[in-house]
């Protein structure tokens, strides 16, 4: 999905918003950092670049691949609701949000190997040596 394909989504959701696309572009680079960082940059393989060049929102694709492309929809309306005060629209968009991004993060989990992070240290035999 581009970037504008998003912004003028979530702009039929909520008509006559007074938002700029500016912020909305901004959302969205901060939406797709977060998705690199905790999704993509977690597994490998890892294809995606992070994210940059988010200046021109009429070429800029986001990462998310098209299936899951609603999340970003449903991220600028949160954060329009969030930025009106419109709390029990945002409560609903959000949650809209939150479970389209679980449910692209859970998809990438199972389709992809997640990268071993971890260490052990200080392994100790418990009762001893036999």
């Amino acid at each position: 999905m581009k970037m504008v394909e998003a912004i003028e989504s979530a702009n039929e959701l909520r008509p006559g918003n007074r938002i700029s696309n500016d912020m909305k572009r901004q959302w969205l680079r901060s939406l797709d950092l977060k998705i690199y960082n905790e999704i993509y940059a977690t597994h490998t393989p890892n294809d995606a670049t992070p994210p940059d060049g988010y200046e021109e929102i009429y070429n800029t694709e986001l990462l998310a691949p098209d299936i899951d492309s609603e999340l970003y929809v449903w991220y600028i309306v949160s954060q329009i609701d969030a930025a009106t005060g419109e709390t029990e629209r945002y409560n609903m968009s959000v949650e809209r949000f939150n479970l389209l991004y679980k449910e692209f993060s859970a998809r990438y989990n199972r389709e992809h190997t997640p990268i071993n992070n971890y260490r052990v240290h200080n392994v100790m035999a418990v009762g001893g040596i036999s």
